[in-house]
């Protein structure tokens, strides 16, 4: 009776073939699986990174600040298929917005396109807005009237900033929402019970205006309230190109 050599010079049977052949597949299948999602989250990294880069750079120009700007959860990867982005949460830095200091905005801005051609375009917005009353007597006192500024103060009961000017004078003024932006109403201007002088009391009123007329993405205020440490606004737009130019003449790339 003849009997089958065995070691490790015996010839392999057709079983133990297809286990290698089965094994070198699953290898082979789990490397390309491996390199695939690597290769995803590589994309989805750079390509993430990239648009943030450039709509912080578009939205910087547009505004007149350094914003910072937060892509939202869908993967920036089906980007590719329909040239949008979900959402973008924006912020400015520093409490910094235009003229003003101590100025928080936060927006989000929604389906915004990034077709790489022309500068992105938002689909819809909206922002919350809040100026601290020790913000505005800093952006007042930059304006020129420092000097004579003591402090800031509001009152949520009737909806009104107070400007102190000493112990001798103060302006007292309401912001109000009149069609799509923000009037200050003169409330009480006194100087020893007389009137504050016309061009200082007109200096406040202009720049508090100018700090709280100045809405991004081309949005309008919906409310505006006086709390106790400031002046919140919310704002809300539509559809808007981010194709206009700072106040230093800077174009936003595209994206």
């Amino acid at each position: 009776m003849s009997t089958r050599p065995s070691g490790p010079n015996a010839p392999q049977t057709s079983s133990t073939r297809r286990r290698g052949t089965g094994t070198i597949i699953a290898v082979g299948a789990a490397l390309v699986v491996v390199l695939l999602v690597l290769g995803s989250v590589v994309g989805e990294f750079y390509l993430r990174n990239r648009i943030t880069d450039c709509l912080e750079d578009q939205l910087s120009a547009q505004i007149g600040s350094p914003t910072s700007v937060e892509l939202g959860s869908r993967p920036i990867l089906l980007t590719a298929l329909d040239d949008t982005v979900s959402s973008v949460t924006i912020r400015n830095q520093d409490g910094v917005f235009g003229n003003a200091r101590g100025m928080d905005v936060e927006a989000t801005v929604h389906n915004v396109v990034v077709d790489g051609s022309t500068p992105a375009r938002v689909g819809s917005s909206d922002a919350t807005v809040h100026w601290s009353a020790d913000g505005i007597r800093q952006t007042l006192s930059e304006s020129g009237i420092g000097p004579l500024l003591t402090d800031v103060t509001t009152d949520p009961a009737t909806g009104t900033i107070r400007v102190v000017f000493g112990a001798l004078a103060a302006l007292t003024v309401a912001p109000e929402i009149s069609g799509n932006s923000i009037e200050i109403r003169t409330v009480d201007a006194s100087l020893l019970g007389l009137g504050i002088p016309t061009d200082l009391a007109s200096s406040v009123v202009s720049t508090l205006a100018s700090g709280l007329q100045v809405y991004p993405l081309g949005m309008t205020p919906q409310t505006v309230e006086v709390d106790a440490d400031g002046v919140g606004l919310t704002l809300a737009g539509g559809e808007y190109s981010l194709n206009a130019t700072s106040d230093t003449g800077a174009v936003p790339q595209t994206c």
